[in-house]
């Protein structure tokens, strides 16, 4: 194994290790210690199984997610994975992953003749982690030298990572939202890499995009990387059809083994939410689907469609206020010889792609949509200008306030949007106060 490869995998292991220490602690803290501000608001809640193993009696607490019950009919029985009968038919890999979790498990505790109290539930909170650890992977290339970084270094990206609410959320449910943000970082890395892509990358697209549609957007990323390294118009349209093609590959693949295996196509996020084919179906005149802009959930007509999601936008800004406000102090911390603008400007166009491509959606739930274009923008440039600062004090107040920040707040599917008590709002303003004298370079009155 070359040097670069073990590199590679000791710091993946690293962080998959330290991040499931953490989720060692926030299913304590959460779950138990915590448990009445861990609250969904509606759909997912925290309950408490009553388990027979080996003829004891256990009770756990974990939390029930509505959607579980479609995934864990898959993980019960995976030969159903590209059944119609398969709610989420078109996130294969991603349920293939999960049931290979559950196999190794079911596999390495039969052998001791043990069982495993929720296999289901534990095979996709492994997964979730080994997401978190390739999100830090990939953000590590971003952020500094890739050989370059302690194991504290990683214990804070892990950290930085493990905190981000869109993370924090869906950690104990068997979604794959957080894989929105992994998407995200990879966009940043492509557009940062100065080096001409092969045709791997747009086949490992192709593959991404079988855990997650919005992988697509990847695709558009690499088309405006073409355009700003654009050489000739020759070479700018072989380009485009070889990343075409390549990505294409893995989802024919994946459409013949369906006709192949005797099942049909089922795609309930069109069938049900018409997400991004109401566009289609508004302009040819067919019915859509609008419930006003005081719910602001499916908002199917245009122009309606941009104030609903302007107006998810703003909940959004308002939801990461606290780390945003951070954001503007640290910018005046961060050492800027080391940020130049190439360094911001893949993060800044990369946010751009992923916000109008999640404004046609057409169906926007509080928060959640926005957040994959403005939170992961947020989270990505706290992370940037954190290990850019060079002031201890300063890195740890702000880390602090960060950390704190995200770990009592509520979900955003809050009435509210944003809920803290006076004790945690005291807190904070306490440790901005500290900041700001901390903070040699801040004046609210900057010349």
């Amino acid at each position: 194994m070359k040097q670069y490869e073990k590199n590679n995998f000791r710091i993946f292991s690293q962080l998959f290790l330290i991040l499931t220490f953490f989720t060692i602690l926030s299913y304590i803290f959460n779950l138990y210690l915590n448990q009445e501000n861990f609250y969904f608001y509606y759909c997912d809640e925290v309950v408490n199984y009553d388990i027979n193993l080996n003829g004891s009696s256990l009770n756990l607490n974990y939390v029930f997610s509505c959607d579980e019950p479609k995934y864990f009919y898959i993980l019960d029985n995976p030969s159903l994975i590209l059944s119609a009968e398969n709610y989420y038919q078109q996130r294969p890999l991603y349920l293939l992953s999960a049931i290979l979790i559950k196999v190794t498990l079911t596999g390495i505790f039969s052998v001791f003749q043990l069982t495993i109290p929720l296999v289901n539930q534990l095979s996709f909170l492994i997964l979730q982690i080994l997401i978190l650890a390739t999100q830090g992977m990939v953000l590590r290339k971003i952020i500094t030298n890739f050989n370059n970084v302690s194991v504290v270094n990683n214990g804070i990206l892990s950290l930085i990572i493990f905190l981000n609410p869109m993370n924090k959320w869906s950690l104990f449910q068997p979604g794959h939202q957080n894989l929105t943000t992994l998407i995200f970082i990879v966009g940043v890395y492509i557009l940062q890499n100065k080096r001409n892509e092969s045709l791997f990358l747009p086949l490992f697209i192709g593959v991404m995009f079988l855990f997650h549609r919005s992988a697509a957007i990847l695709v558009l990323v690499m088309l405006l990387k073409n355009i700003l390294n654009f050489e000739s118009y020759k070479k700018y349209f072989t380009d485009i059809l070889k990343i075409l093609s390549n990505f294409s590959v893995p989802y024919l693949l994946f459409r013949i083994s369906i006709f192949t295996s005797g099942n049909i196509l089922n795609d309930n996020q069109v069938g049900e939410y018409k997400q991004f084919t109401w566009i289609l179906d508004f302009i040819l005149g067919k019915d859509t689907i609008y419930s006003g802009i005081t719910t602001g959930w499916y908002c199917q007509k245009i122009p309606n469609f941009l104030l609903c999601y302007f107006i998810d936008n703003i909940k959004t800004i308002i939801y990461l206020s606290t780390i945003i406000i951070l954001i503007l102090i640290l910018r005046k911390d961060a050492n800027l010889s080391k940020l130049s603008f190439d360094k911001f400007r893949p993060i800044i166009l990369n946010f751009l792609l992923f916000y109008l491509f999640w404004m046609f959606i057409g169906w926007y739930p509080p928060v959640s949509f926005s957040f994959y274009s403005i939170g992961n923008l947020v989270i990505i440039l706290f992370t940037t200008l954190f290990f850019s600062m060079s002031d201890r004090h300063v890195k740890n107040i702000s880390l602090l306030i960060y950390s704190y920040y995200f770990l009592f707040i509520n979900h955003w599917n809050s009435p509210k949007i944003l809920e803290f008590t006076i004790i945690n709002t005291v807190v904070l303003v306490f440790l901005f106060g500290i900041l700001f004298f901390k903070s040699r370079n801040f004046k609210i009155f900057s010349k």
